[in-house]
Parts: structure tokens; sequence; C-alpha cells
């Protein structure tokens, strides 16, 4: 979770010869993940404080406020970032949805590490665990019992998470150079319909592998659909005329 997206960062920007646009793009998706974390907060306090929370509805409106945040954000990021929107294009929409979904990536798997860290330290030394709260206490004892396989489903689950954001990123980049408010809209249904099937289900019936088999489709679909459509102009989407490069259609393969 953390090394997966520093590799497919460096691979990206030497196969899309980007450079050190590439690495900017990238750090601007990262920046602009970060921002709508920040947005989302309060409606997802705002959620809570109303006894939402319990499945299904809680899992619905919490995918609707991901999609609506990270979304509008990736819009605003491609639309009025100079850096991003004068050199709007393919590679430049997956390098920014490699940073989106990589830096959640990298963030999620840094937390996991830490915690990882303390109950290594607490089952390596029995004596530590009464010192430890229960809840903390009761997860090192399962992570002790947990065969080391099947932690690689969190690496799976940011894998197909990465892959949705790229594509999202490629919709979201066409609504930018189309003017097209409707491919924005997609782009925020799919996220959300992809987050809450995948809530559901795993609250129906706790199954993981069924849960990342939906996310799959949803993030193979998605990640299809924005390359096989063309983005359009990027003069289109600059008022004074700043010209921006071509499609990249040879490196995304």
């Amino acid at each position: 979770m953390v090394l997966g997206p520093l590799f497919l960062w460096a691979w990206a920007v030497r196969r899309l010869e980007l450079g050190r646009h590439g690495w900017a793009v990238i750090g601007f998706g990262c920046l602009f993940f970060i921002l709508s974390q920040i947005v989302e907060t309060p409606f997802r306090l705002g959620v809570a404080a109303l006894g939402l929370v319990a499945p299904p509805l809680g899992g619905w409106l919490f995918s609707l406020i991901a999609g609506v945040g990270e979304e509008c954000m990736r819009y605003v990021a491609m639309r009025w970032v100079a850096q991003i929107r004068e050199r709007l294009d393919r590679a430049t929409a997956i390098a920014y949805g490699l940073g989106h979904g990589g830096f959640e990536s990298l963030a999620l798997g840094l937390g996991v590490l830490a915690t990882a860290l303390v109950i290594r330290n607490a089952v390596a030394d029995p004596s530590l665990l009464p010192q430890l709260p229960d809840a903390m206490a009761e997860q090192a004892r399962r992570v002790a019992e947990t065969p080391p396989y099947v932690f690689f489903g969190g690496v799976l689950e940011r894998a197909l998470a990465i892959t949705l954001h790229v594509g999202l990123s490629l919709v979201v980049a066409r609504a930018v150079l189309q003017r097209s408010v409707r491919f924005l809209g997609l782009a925020v249904a799919w996220h959300t319909l992809s987050n809450g099937v995948a809530l559901t289900i795993q609250a129906a019936v706790q199954n993981g592998p069924v849960t990342e088999l939906w996310v799959a489709v949803a993030a193979a679909a998605a990640l299809a659909y924005g390359l096989a459509t063309p983005l359009g102009s990027a003069a289109s989407s600059e008022p004074t005329g700043a010209g921006a490069s071509g499609p990249v259609g040879s490196g995304t393969s």
C-alpha cells in the first residue's frame, strides 16, 4: 500500500514521458485529495450527528459525500490549476489519477503500518497486552492468529481503488475539456455507485471476495470507458488560447 504508489508514480512519469510536469501533476493529485477530505469532513460529521450512519443508508450517504467531494475537487484542480489545465491530455489525467488514488493508498498504508508496529510489539511481549485498550488488545490477538496472506487483500483493494481513480480522472478531464457538466455528473454517480454498492454488499453478506469483485468490475469499467473515449481539445478549455499537447494514446498500455 505504501510502495505501490511510489512505484506507479515513477513508472508513469517515465512511461508517459511527462518529466517534471508529471511529478507536479501527481503532487497536485495528492494535494487535492487532501483538500477533498477536508471539505468532506463537516458533511460526514453532520451525518454522524444526525444518527444516519447505520447501513445501508449511512453507507450510501458517505458514498455520495465522497463522490461529490472528490470528483468536484478533481474538476477544480483540472479546470483552474494552470499546470494541469494548460497540458490537460490523457497522460496528464492518468498522472493526476495516480496521484489522487496513490496518496490515499500511501496514507492508509502508513496508518496500518503504525498500528501494526504497536500490535507487533504487544504480540512479541504478551505482558504489554494488559496495558493496551481492550479493542486494541483484541485486535492484536486476531492479527497474531491471521495467516499472513490475508493481509494482501488490502493491497488488492488499494490497487483497484487506484484504477478507479485513474478512470474517473479521465472522465473528469473530458468534462473539463468539453465544458460538460454531464461528464462531471457521470463521474460523481460512478464514484457514488462504486462505493455504495460495495458497502451494501459488505454489510449484507460480509464477504470480502464478493465485495472486491464488484469494485474490480466498477474500476475496470471506469478505466476502459475513460481510455476508450476521446477527451476533446485542451485548447477549448482555456479562454486565453493557451496551447496543450494532444492525447497520448500509446502511453496507456
